[in-house]
């Protein structure tokens, strides 16, 4: 299995939730179509207004494959 992170900063604490409603309602349904998904995991630290994405593939080409 493998790991792409990407790391978020938000400008504005009110984003947080637009994106989190974003990704529950159109990137993780998109992902689920891709061939090699594995699984999804947003964490977030509110206070700082800094999230990481954690998106895991069954193969290193899957994973970079996103990238385009």
């Amino acid at each position: 299995m493998h790991a792409r992170l990407t790391a978020t900063r938000f400008a504005e604490a009110a984003a947080i939730d637009a994106v989190i409603r974003v990704v529950d309602r159109e990137l993780i349904p998109a992902l689920r179509r891709v061939p090699g998904f594995v699984g999804y995991e947003g964490l977030l630290d509110r206070a700082a207004g800094t999230g990481l994405a954690v998106s895991l593939w069954a193969t290193a080409a899957q994973a970079r494959a996103l990238r385009q």
